[in-house]
């Protein structure tokens, strides 16, 4: 990476990960009373809504972030966005895109180092989109930009490229839950029932996937179908640069 950089985003992120730690290890000693909390709603039949009560806020605020994600950004002909639903082959596309504006010799000890995800858990653990280091890396003047973001607030610039990766809902809404579960419960995870409805994102009156199905099922917290990058074709007169199946990228 020659003179270029990244030890500022390294500091922050292992002072983040000290603190998760230390957090964890106060913590500890609650979870058999935690676990006998959900037990006890499992068994009287309030599991579902206790979820629902103590992560509704944080969809909320994942929301607030991706509404105002790309604010005073519009992206320019150096910039490719991948453009995907959560748990959708995000990584492989990124990996993949990064290799290409790197020629095959791309390097970084983090993915994040180099490629901006403005509305993550926590923003300032990335890089920030007005960044130019990783543009001073890449030999062809490329960079490329990650979100999950509905398309109505991903802001279009025919200059730059936008790369959608799309994947069989069903397979999204499995997925996000076992990550979900495994990440951030553990033992602690909730009991899933086939086919019940999870919190959503509103969809804004006339976007032009309003007529989309609500997402439902497992592990479909604030993912809506209507938020998939295909609403793109119709949101401007040029469709995507590329579109790719995550059953592609797999092969």
């Amino acid at each position: 990476m020659g003179s270029i950089n990244f030890d500022d985003i390294h500091q922050r992120r292992d002072a983040a990960r000290a603190l998760i730690i230390e957090k964890r290890r106060r913590l500890r000693p609650l979870i058999p009373l935690a676990r006998a909390a959900l037990s006890t709603s499992r068994l009287l039949g309030f599991e579902q809504q206790l979820f629902q009560n103590r992560f509704q806020p944080v969809v909320q605020r994942f929301a607030d972030r991706v509404e105002h994600s790309f604010d005073d950004y519009t992206p320019t002909a150096s910039d490719a966005l991948v453009c995907s639903c959560f748990k959708s082959g995000t990584h492989w596309m990124m990996q993949i895109a990064h290799q290409i504006a790197h020629r095959g010799r791309g390097e970084y000890d983090n993915i994040y180092d180099v490629i901006p995800w403005n509305e993550g858990p926590n923003p300032k653990l990335c890089m920030p989109l007005t960044d130019p280091r990783p543009l001073q890396l890449s030999p062809i003047d490329l960079r490329i930009i990650k979100t999950h973001a509905a398309s109505w607030h991903v802001p279009y610039n025919e200059a730059a490229e936008y790369i959608c990766v799309i994947r069989d809902p069903i397979d999204v809404f499995v997925s996000s839950y076992h990550f979900i579960a495994s990440a951030m419960f553990g033992e602690l995870r909730p009991a899933s029932k086939p086919g019940s409805t999870c919190i959503c994102q509103t969809r804004p009156s006339g976007d032009p996937g309003q007529n989309l199905p609500p997402a439902t099922g497992p592990g479909a917290t604030g993912l809506t179908c209507a938020s998939s990058p295909t609403s793109r074709y119709s949101r401007t007169n040029r469709p995507p640069s590329m579109i790719w199946p995550v059953s592609w990228v797999a092969i």
